[in-house]
């Protein structure tokens, strides 16, 4: 073979090696876009599944608080939150499971095995304690009522009941969702709050928090609260009494905070969601936002740490819920104390 022949066999073998490595590298290319189109894939539909998710429950912005004692007023302006209400096909609602805890909580002050519990909380967990494999078997839940009272025909809901039982369920990270107990067969939709999705509402955003230190004593340096809660945050002389009682180690008492929300289901002979509940999501955005005010409230009082923020619940069962939820949301489990009237004065449940 000529000498020419030889280098354009040369070339030729060159071109087909560089043709080659060309192609190889195309296929590189071809699978790691491919592998990148795979996980691009992936976020879109986990973005439109939390899309999807996160806009079937309401999401509103909670009316601002007007703070104000004989010393200072100031405003915390109103922010969005997601209160997790939204309703549940009929359809759907068959298939789920659902726990009433009314039955498993009507010997709690009756029970022997109850009588070294010091309070509602240390009764509830103690109910509670075997039972949790179960209790996450349960896709949704209804708050329990007392069946003694219901007979009698007095208020039968339990809310400091309902707000123990709310905490403990995240504390053990259980997807809580509570629907309304009453509905028919005939309803197109059953009412629900997923206080799980509000709790991660709030702790997704990082200035939803109470930044005061809190301590666990009290002095003429810390700062107490009480978040009056029970229907439009009106008290009467007696009631005032007894939140006056609530005192620091200092002789301070604790500022009284009324939290003005849609009253309790009870009013109007009510006992459901009905004509009485058209304020309920303000008043669940309320309680969301109540306390952003903490801090500011803090501050202009000239104290510099929290001690106690205590909480007198209404009626309804759901605002007890939320405010075990907004709790847990604002990072203050360490200060806050939900109180129950006995014999004339309020004492820690």
């Amino acid at each position: 073979m000529s000498q020419s022949a030889c280098v354009y066999l040369d070339e030729i073998m060159r071109a087909i090696k560089r043709i080659k490595r060309d192609i190889q590298r195309i296929d590189e290319q071809k699978s790691s876009l491919e592998l990148h189109l795979f996980h691009l894939e992936t976020q879109r539909k986990n973005a439109e599944e939390k899309f999807h998710s996160q806009n079937k429950y309401d999401c509103i912005v909670s009316p601002p608080i007007h703070a104000m004692n004989n010393k200072f007023t100031f405003v915390s302006p109103g922010r969005e939150y997601c209160i997790g209400t939204y309703e549940i096909p009929m359809t759907e609602f068959r298939q789920k499971t659902c726990l009433d805890f009314t039955s498993w909580m009507q010997d709690l002050w009756t029970n022997p095995k109850y009588s070294q519990c010091k309070n509602i909380m240390e009764r509830v967990t103690k109910c509670l304690q075997d039972r949790w494999v179960e209790i996450r078997s349960y896709a949704l839940f209804i708050f329990p009522i007392s069946l003694k009272k219901k007979s009698e025909g007095k208020r039968a809901d339990l809310p400091n009941v309902a707000y123990a039982i709310t905490t403990l369920m995240h504390k053990y990270g259980i997807e809580f969702i509570i629907v309304d107990p009453v509905h028919s067969g005939t309803d197109q939709t059953v009412r629900a709050v997923n206080f799980s999705e509000v709790l991660r509402y709030i702790q997704s955003r990082h200035d939803y928090r109470c930044l005061v230190p809190q301590v666990e004593y009290s002095d003429s340096n810390t700062c107490s609260m009480v978040f009056y809660q029970r229907g439009d945050g009106s008290y009467n002389h007696s009631t005032k009494r007894a939140l006056g009682m609530i005192t620091n180690n200092n002789g301070e008492t604790a500022h009284i905070v009324q939290v003005k929300l849609t009253s309790g289901k009870y009013v109007g002979g009510h006992r459901s969601w009905g004509d009485c509940y058209k304020g309920f999501k303000t008043s669940a955005a309320m309680i969301c936002h109540e306390l952003s005010a903490v801090d500011e409230w803090v501050k202009r009082s000239s104290k510099q740490y929290l001690n106690k923020l205590y909480f007198v619940f209404d009626e309804f069962p759901a605002y007890a819920g939320y405010t075990s939820t907004v709790i847990t949301g604002y990072g203050i489990e360490k200060s806050a104390v939900v109180l129950a009237y006995h014999q004339g004065r309020y004492v820690p449940m």
